[in-house]
């Protein structure tokens, strides 16, 4: 099942009204630039490349800036995360994943979605599917859905937001060793926008990895009824020198990472038939479904089959169930660190959130 998207006629009138500024005045081709400007530092991507987009083949092509482009740039990589994170989970025979037990053939296990498990995650069911890459057959995808209530929506962007505490809440294993070593940040842009440097420790004998992650908020509620978190993996050098190699002392490993986050409103269907929000009711709120998805290349010549079955069997539903039961204690007042954090962001942030998401949910 897809999660409800919003009318396309809805879609394509508001595209229409993207030549209008925030008070529905008419933009003439000189302010449509500043207007896209406002709105990209408005954390509203999409709408900005909307904008641009219109003007991007005609005579004014000359006057798109290096940052006008840059946020061109920026939106057909995160379009193309939607498009993919939003699509019904199939293989590459065009059928929808196999349950693991399923795979028959080395054939059908690589390049293809496989379903993990159907689980309760702290009591909201969830799927968790992966894919390991045909070629490398290192690089795994991992991809889960899980309905949430409304009230759990700003404690579970807390915990994702506020970096500096995930090693206060993130799960470590002894036997075997894995687990968050140290995360740094290296900057803060807008609301949510952050690039971090997370640290991990792997099982022996492999190396330290470390991977460099650059986190994009994306609101785009008013067209498509949507919140995006786009992360991916960045370089030393990247962003104008911002990134530094890693530290000769960690002797680490820096690995590539790809995914996000999408939000957005959920509606229970009489014909659902995977499990999803089906006996889950948030206790009468609305809920959202919540997606994430990742692509990691650890930088591996093979990927052991223990740590494989270790990740998919133990860590990762571990890791998302933790995040959903922080999420709850956050909400229940229970972590004092997140509500603080809350507090000193609730008028530029958490307010904003609640909001918008109040208009999310109000859209058909």
């Amino acid at each position: 099942m897809s999660p409800q998207e919003p009318n396309e006629s809805n879609v394509a009138e508001n595209e229409q009204k993207q030549q209008l500024d925030g008070n529905g005045v008419v933009l003439q081709k000189g302010d449509i630039f500043l207007e896209a400007q406002k709105r990209y530092d408005d954390d509203r991507l999409l709408e900005a490349a909307r904008l641009l987009r219109g003007h991007e083949n005609d005579e004014t092509t000359t006057t798109l800036n290096e940052v006008h482009r840059a946020i061109l740039e920026k939106a057909r990589d995160c379009e193309e995360f939607l498009k993919e994170i939003k699509s019904d989970i199939v293989g590459d025979d065009g059928h929808r994943a196999n349950d693991q037990e399923k795979a028959v053939s080395e054939d059908d296990f690589y390049g293809r979605w496989n379903k993990q498990t159907t689980t309760s995650c702290s009591g909201r069911m969830t799927n968790i599917y992966y894919m390991l890459d045909k070629e490398t057959k290192t690089q795994l995808s991992l991809r889960v859905d899980t309905p949430i209530e409304k009230s759990l929506l700003i404690p579970l962007l807390s915990v994702l937001n506020e970096s500096e505490l995930y090693p206060t809440w993130l799960p470590s294993w002894k036997v075997p060793r894995m687990g968050i070593r140290k995360v740094r940040k290296l900057s803060q842009k807008g609301r949510v926008s952050q690039i971090i440097v997370v640290t991990v420790d792997v099982p022996w004998p492999l190396q330290t990895r470390e991977v460099v992650i650059s986190a994009v908020g994306v609101d785009d509620i008013d067209d498509r009824g949507e919140i995006v978190v786009r992360l991916h993996s960045l370089h030393t050098g990247d962003e104008n020198g911002l990134v530094p190699p890693p530290d000769e002392n960690d002797d680490v490993i820096r690995i590539d990472f790809d995914g996000g986050f999408v939000f957005r409103k959920h509606v229970v269907n009489d014909d659902d038939n995977d499990g999803i929000g089906g006996d889950f009711d948030g206790d009468g709120e609305d809920l959202i479904m919540t997606s994430f998805q990742s692509s990691i290349d650890s930088k591996l010549n093979t990927l052991p089959k223990p740590l494989l079955n270790f990740v998919l069997r133990q860590a990762f539903g571990m890791m998302w169930s933790m995040l959903l039961r922080v999420a709850e204690e956050v909400r229940d007042g229970k972590r004092p660190e997140h509500a603080k954090a809350i507090a000193a962001k609730r008028e530029v942030l958490y307010d904003w959130v609640d909001e918008r998401v109040g208009l999310m949910l109000e859209m058909k």
